[in-house]
């Protein structure tokens, strides 16, 4: 399967390295999509080792226009994690100011989103109305716990673990997408 993992600027950024390495060792194609933001916490090297496959992170690089209608394309499903309350707010709206954001306006199949940020923002009226809406359109979020959150504080706002993500996602696929988990393609 065609695994398209998209990582926004949250500090649990580093999580979604361990959700690539384990997506490949499970036999798994992934490419990685990473906002200006993300590689503020995490290197793009990093996916790049963990997967093989160049990394996407560069709105207006040479071969943008041909990127984003690529990636969504090859991709069977995409995952976004973490997945920050702007970024939310942006596909909510249908924004496409960077690839990430391109690539899911562009992307027909299913999409598995995992935010991560501060309670406050995550119980913020707009916020629970951007998720309400993605959640209608058929966008498979997996909301976050409680825990240790950026800036010393604890609250629920705590990307939940890789592994539940992996976890999660193989159990909608299995009962919703079955075809998608035995993809060969390209």
């Amino acid at each position: 399967m065609n695994v398209l993992l998209g990582v926004t600027g949250s500090v649990a950024a580093y999580k979604s390295a361990v959700i690539a390495s384990s997506l490949v060792k499970k036999g798994h194609r992934v490419k990685t999509v990473m906002t200006d933001a993300a590689t503020e916490f995490i290197a793009p090297l990093t996916f790049k080792s963990l997967t093989g496959q160049r990394v996407y992170k560069d709105s207006f690089s040479p071969d943008y226009d041909k990127d984003h209608t690529a990636l969504s394309v090859w991709a069977d499903i995409i995952i976004v994690a973490p997945l920050t309350a702007n970024t939310a707010a942006k596909i909510t709206a249908g924004i496409a100011d960077n690839l990430l954001l391109s690539v899911i306006l562009d992307f027909t199949g299913p999409v598995f989103m995992a935010p991560a940020m501060h309670e406050n923002m995550w119980n913020n009226a707009a916020t629970v109305k951007n998720f309400t809406v993605l959640r209608e359109r058929g966008v498979h979020i997996y909301n976050p716990e409680k825990g240790a959150l950026a800036g010393l504080k604890t609250g629920v706002g705590r990307m939940i673990s890789p592994e539940d993500i992996i976890i999660k996602t193989t159990d909608i696929l299995k009962k919703d997408y079955p075809e998608l988990l035995n993809a060969k393609k390209r």
